[in-house]
């Protein structure tokens, strides 16, 4: 597996086809700011690939594709903070709606909350 960045890690194959592994993120793979950030800027240094017929996105755990947001890290957030929190989510979510080759959802197990 290529790693994009801390937890962002990505397998090719000849077809076009990329598997897109959100790496680091516990065995749940929680959604906290760091990992959010870094899911969102791998897609982005993917989109220009022309390469890419088809992105399938999924946890590098098998227990769960997503265990939902970081309540911890959501705990300690005041208003401005918590904004911030919650654009990044809606930012990630775009960056896979507006990603130019169909992105599918590998689902083993739990998807929750901010997933």
């Amino acid at each position: 597996m290529e790693m994009l960045n801390t937890h962002c890690g990505v397998t090719r194959d000849a077809r076009g086809v990329v598997d897109v592994a959100i790496c680091n993120a516990g065995p749940l793979n929680i959604l906290g700011s760091p990992v959010t950030d870094a899911v969102r800027e791998g897609l982005q240094q993917l989109c220009s690939d022309r390469s890419i017929r088809v992105v399938v996105l999924r946890g590098q755990s098998e227990k769960s594709m997503i265990g939902g947001a970081d309540i911890k890290e959501m705990a300690k957030l005041d208003q401005k903070s918590a904004e911030a929190f919650i654009s990044r989510l809606r930012d990630l979510c775009e960056a896979v709606r507006q990603f130019p080759a169909p992105v599918i959802a590998r689902m083993p197990g739990w998807c929750l909350g901010g997933g």
